[in-house]
């Protein structure tokens, strides 16, 4: 008689970090970073410098919009680029 698959354990954390002894608590902070991965696509980064003084004014605003601030940059950028022609469609997705 064959041994009942859905009882065996775990894969070990080692699989996946060889300096991390296998622990429950790992084995579930891994599990949770792969399904984050899969959840949320990467999109392309852009770095930009700013003024001090505009970057304090877009913190205090992303804050009162319960925003990151790169969540905020991000949608400023995105209606400045369709209310200005250089971006036709709306919602979401690659043009």
């Amino acid at each position: 008689m064959s041994a009942d698959r859905s009882l065996a354990p775990l894969p070990s954390t080692r699989e996946f970090c060889s300096n991390t002894p296998p622990t429950v608590n790992n084995n579930v902070a891994i599990r949770r970073h792969f399904v984050y991965q899969r959840q949320m696509p990467k999109t392309p980064s852009v770095g930009v410098r700013l003024d001090p003084e505009v970057k304090a004014a877009l913190e205090k605003a992303a804050a009162a919009d319960a925003r990151k601030l790169s969540s905020l940059i991000a949608k400023i950028a995105s209606e400045w680029v369709r209310r200005n022609g250089w971006l036709k469609r709306e919602g979401k997705g690659k043009r």
